[in-house]
């Protein structure tokens, strides 16, 4: 943020998005690629963290729980990536957990892309070893959908 500042001047005033702090969390870094090249972003995840167990907007609208989601598994992924706050990567399961039944919920506001995205996140949680607690039926719903969407 200070290099920021020095390019665009002192009075620059940016909204931290979970979402984007996580996926910059999950980048190597050049010099060491078995650690993260911003480890701040991994503390702010684990910092930031609401008491639900969830990351994004807080209060959270109620038709905006699929945003949640989408914060909330990219942080847990950025976490457990780099096998830190392994509380709060539980605590985020949890939260995706018992408010699964959102991602398929058409009354819900859907982020752009979210159809696409928050299946490939789930299928990568799987993958680095977590256990992911939805339904699988839901999860190859999922799946199914984002084929589908892919393959338009």
């Amino acid at each position: 943020m200070a290099g920021i500042k020095e390019v665009f001047g002192r009075k620059i005033n940016l909204s931290v998005s979970a979402y984007d702090t996580a996926w910059v969390a999950m980048v190597p870094s050049r010099d060491t690629p078995n650690m993260p090249c911003f480890p701040e972003c991994l503390d702010w995840i684990v910092e930031n963290q609401h008491q639900d167990g969830s990351w994004g907007l807080l209060p959270g609208h109620p038709l905006l729980v699929k945003d949640k989601l989408s914060c909330t598994i990219a942080c847990v992924i950025a976490l457990r990536k780099w096998r830190v706050g392994k509380q709060s990567v539980q605590r985020g399961l949890n939260f995706i957990g018992s408010h699964g039944w959102a991602a398929t919920d058409t009354d819900q506001l859907c982020p752009i892309g979210f159809g696409i995205l928050f299946p490939a996140m789930i299928k990568e949680a799987i993958e680095l070893g977590l256990d992911v607690p939805l339904d699988p039926v839901l999860v190859d719903d999922m799946m199914i959908n984002q084929t589908s969407v892919l393959e338009r």
